[in-house]
């Protein structure tokens, strides 16, 4: 990778500061592949990547989780405003929270949503108005029903910004993948379809150099 990296925490949050990635299976550093390097969209683009706290499981820790989200995009648009990054700098935002488990994140209009689903929109909202390419996945899991669920890629068509939902290296669309608009969410299929599937990865372990990982996160958007 030839492009300067970097890390970013959230401000306020005591964070333990390290840069492996801990996640099973190195899901963050096969999306980084995929942005840049030998195998990325652009070789030598600088990278950020925003690091939230991985010290408990999820359920003890997702509300601090989702506050530190908030936390880190506001910082980002912090920094895109200051270093006047607009039309530059790219937002990969490859998760996503299922509004089927929580109906108050994807509720409709954005009005009668919780909280927390209404600072979400309103931070990637500002985010795309700086000229932020922002990208995040269209849903994975999508065996039985294909409809989009989560948030924020229910709201890609309403704000403007890449949902994407993968395909294999034909265009044949993935058979877990979620693409459809959700009903209680006007436009809120899919918008882009892009190679997510048998991905080659690095390894972060193991007797391998390498391994293949399938899905809408490591959707890869050009080869320029």
């Amino acid at each position: 990778m030839e492009g300067p990296i970097a890390w970013i925490y959230p401000d306020e949050f005591d964070i333990t500061k390290d840069d492996t990635d801990t996640a099973i299976p190195a899901h963050g550093t096969c999306v980084l592949t995929r942005a840049i390097g030998i195998w990325g969209s652009s070789r030598s683009a600088a990278v950020t990547i925003g690091r939230l706290d991985t010290s408990t499981s999820y359920t003890q820790r997702k509300a601090r989780i989702e506050q530190q989200v908030l936390t880190l995009l506001i910082q980002i648009l912090n920094e895109v405003i200051k270093n006047s990054l607009q039309k530059r700098a790219v937002v990969n935002f490859s998760v996503g929270w299922n509004g089927l488990d929580d109906p108050g994140l994807g509720a409709y209009p954005i009005g009668r949503a919780s909280l927390w689903a209404r600072q979400l929109y309103l931070v990637v909202k500002k985010l795309v108005a700086q000229d932020v390419i922002f990208v995040t996945s269209a849903g994975n899991e999508g065996q039985a029903d294909k409809t989009v669920i989560d948030v924020p890629a229910i709201w890609a068509t309403d704000i403007g910004f890449i949902s994407t939902a993968a395909t294999d290296s034909q265009g044949v669309v993935w058979n877990e993948a979620r693409y459809l608009p959700n009903k209680y969410w006007p436009n809120s299929g899919a918008n882009t379809w892009a190679s997510g599937v048998d991905v080659v990865c690095p390894a972060r372990s193991g007797n391998s150099d390498f391994l293949f990982q399938t899905g809408s996160s490591f959707c890869k958007l050009s080869s320029s």
